[in-house]
């Protein structure tokens, strides 16, 4: 892997919550690689392309910035894909095994907390928790306390392997 001046540079994608630094000890790197966070997020190939242009490694914190053959192909420096988890739908395997591009993904990760938050997010929705919130303050009067669930029905798609995990589509009773 070719080392810049300030050695093998990393970019650590799509980091909008600004909590990448917290995952590691990035200063073991040091001075053998240079890690970048980038906390924005940038859906232009031409932009990406330029951004990236200079980096070994990427970094996926999301499945948020598509890596595809159009960009794998503008990035000459590109050796390592570093993904969160062991899968990612954002990553061309196919086009990064053909140009030599190792993936690797980290191992851990609940596999629970997708199907778990999608119901918290069902619940919050339905019940308008984020509409109520702020009537919950103690000067303020309480309104009503949202639908009932009995008898209601409830069907999701779209998590994937996550779905897998807890009953998603489920009859709702009280």
């Amino acid at each position: 892997m070719a080392k810049a001046a300030d050695g093998v540079k990393v970019a650590v994608l799509d980091d909008y919550q600004n909590v990448g630094r917290s995952f590691a000890d990035w200063s073991n790197l040091a001075p053998r690689a240079q890690a970048v966070f980038f906390h924005d997020h940038v859906a232009d190939l031409d932009q990406l392309a330029a951004r990236l242009a200079n980096f070994e490694i990427l970094m996926l914190m999301r499945e948020r910035t598509a890596l595809g053959a159009d960009l794998m192909a503008r990035l000459p420096k590109l050796k390592l894909i570093v993904t969160v988890g062991m899968w990612n739908a954002a990553i061309d395997f196919d086009a990064a095994k053909a140009r030599g591009i190792v993936i690797s993904g980290t191992p851990g990760g609940d596999p629970n907390a997708t199907p778990a938050l999608t119901w918290g997010l069902v619940l919050a929705v339905t019940r308008g928790i984020p509409r109520r919130q702020p009537q919950c303050a103690p000067a303020v009067g309480r309104s009503d306390s949202g639908p009932i669930f009995t008898a209601k029905r409830l069907a999701c798609w779209g998590l994937a392997r996550s779905g897998r995990q807890s009953p998603i589509s489920a009859r709702l009773s009280a």
